[in-house]
Formats: C-alpha cells, structure tokens, sequence
C-alpha cells in the first residue's frame, strides 16, 4: 500500500525556524550544545538521577544528552518561535472574518431589543403628557 501525499510530505508550519517540530528525528544538532531549554536539564537531571539510584549500566554525564533524543531537548514548537510576524494584520483580518460570521446572531437581537426599548420609552412619554391624558380620556377623573 502507498503511502498517501499528506503521509510522505513535511510537517506543517514554519520550515525555516529556530527550533524542529517535536519528534522530528532527522534534526542535525548544534555543535557544542548539550541541552537547549530550562525543560531539557529538567529531564537530564532527572535521567542522571535515575541512573545512579537504579544503577543503569549508562555512561555518565558527559555523554547523557546523546542518549536523550533532541526532539525532547526542544520545549519551544516552530509556531510559538515565529508568533510575531505579521500579527497586526493577522488580528485585524482574523477578527474581521470571525465578527462578521456571528454578527447576525447579535446584531438582530440588539436591533430587536433596541426597537422595543425606544417604542416603550416613547409610548411612557406620550402616555404622561397632556396629548397622552387628553387622548385617553384620563385628563376629566
């Protein structure tokens, strides 16, 4: 069975950012760095101390970050690293787009609303004026 096109394709997103997708094996690493983020010593702090309290047969520190996978040594997604370009014009268009499908749910119950509101606050009016007591015959009691 072939492989679909979305199935041997790349992933989505950003292909020339900072940081690879998660789980993306085929990453090269950067010469001299052994760990990439706060979140990465994390897991190597805790991989050293599992390995001296259950006494893995694994080397020692100086070559644990190869055993760690580099997908893992990454806590930042392609997507967050490249957030701001074009933002302003993103928001104004998304929040345009977003507005606009979902105005007739809300302006049609204000513009009933409104409707209501005017046509009570207007009848209240006439209705305690002299036109208003003269016409329903209250003005003789």
């Amino acid at each position: 069975m072939r492989p679909s096109i979305a199935r041997a394709s790349e992933m989505p997103g950003p292909q020339r950012a900072w940081s690879a997708w998660w789980g993306d094996q085929a990453v090269i690493r950067h010469k001299g760095i052994t760990t990439y983020s706060a979140f990465s010593n994390r897991i190597l702090r805790r991989f050293v101390w599992l390995t001296w309290f259950f006494n893995f047969p694994f080397p020692c520190s100086a070559s644990l970050a190869s055993l760690i996978p580099f997908s893992h040594l990454t806590a930042l997604s392609p997507m967050q690293a490249k957030a701001a370009p074009n933002w302003v014009r993103n928001y104004i268009f998304n929040f345009y787009r977003r507005v606009s499908g979902e105005a007739v749910y809300f302006l049609v119950p204000f513009g009933i609303g409104y409707g209501v509101y005017t046509w009570g606050k207007n009848q209240y009016a006439y209705q305690n004026s002299k036109a208003g007591h003269i016409a329903s015959g209250a003005a003789h009691h």
